[in-house]
């Protein structure tokens, strides 16, 4: 492993990593680092991707003495060697998303939670992160999307329902926040378990506390109500569905 140091505008580092596998798509000439994640298929034009190995380097500017360069090749050097390095990459919050995690925890999880995160992505963080490299996403980028969420009408996140418009037009509620903060976190989570970043950003944002979740009163039927309203709808054809609704506990999942 080699590195060296040069003088531009201002000190830049470049390491050289060797030979890495790549996969690379014949029709637009791009390439794609496998150690980001594999592909099934070139994201830019949905062509067949072709296995091979380039060299490939690693760049870090903006030092501003030659002293600060040396001292950092040496600590990139070192953390290489030990293993503990996290190499530079230009992958998109959008592209980890949608082209690596999801189809990466789909096997994994149930129906209904991968339709929860899927839906989180394509309204929420997707479009607020999309173009924002992975390694460079922060808690202030989170915190923000959090507010805006919290303050902005759900129509200008996604498409308006003409017949939901009045729910539409109110911002999202700290429950549901919070939730897409939890799809946030299990997805920064696991980017950093495969190596394509150094730390969750969604550890140090602050998602909105569920404002009348703790302890709050659950109103329910009494078994008198009960009897009454199955009374009432003994003729409906319905009432098959009542009793199952009422008697067994259904829930989604």
């Amino acid at each position: 492993m080699r590195g060296h140091i040069r003088k531009r505008a201002t000190w830049q580092i470049t390491v050289d990593l060797g030979m890495q596998p790549l996969q690379r798509c014949p029709a637009c000439r791009k390439r794609y680092w496998t150690r980001d994640g594999r592909l099934t298929c070139c994201p830019k034009c949905g062509g067949l991707l072709q296995e091979d190995q380039a060299r490939r380097q690693e760049f870090h500017s903006g030092f501003a003495t030659k002293k600060e360069a040396e001292t950092e090749l040496a600590k990139l050097l070192g953390a290489i060697a030990g293993g503990t390095h996290i190499q530079s990459s230009r992958l998109t919050v959008k592209d980890f998303l949608t082209d690596h995690w999801l189809p990466a925890i789909r096997p994994t999880i149930r129906p209904t939670t991968f339709l929860s995160y899927e839906s989180h992505i394509k309204n929420y963080l997707a479009p607020e992160f999309g173009r924002i490299p992975l390694q460079e996403l922060s808690p202030a980028h989170v915190n923000a999307l959090y507010r805006r969420l919290l303050a902005e009408p759900r129509k200008t996140w996604t498409t308006i329902d003409p017949k939901k418009l009045a729910k539409e037009s109110r911002p999202l509620a700290p429950a549901t926040v919070r939730r897409i903060h939890a799809t946030l976190h299990r997805a920064l989570r696991d980017a950093v378990r495969w190596n394509l970043t150094s730390r969750n950003p969604a550890d140090g944002a602050d998602p909105p506390r569920a404002a009348g979740c703790a302890g709050a009163r659950v109103e329910t039927w009494s078994r008198p109500e009960l009897k009454t309203f199955l009374a009432s709808e003994r003729l409906s054809r319905l009432y098959p569905l009542w009793v199952l609704f009422l008697t067994t506990g259904l829930r989604r999942g």
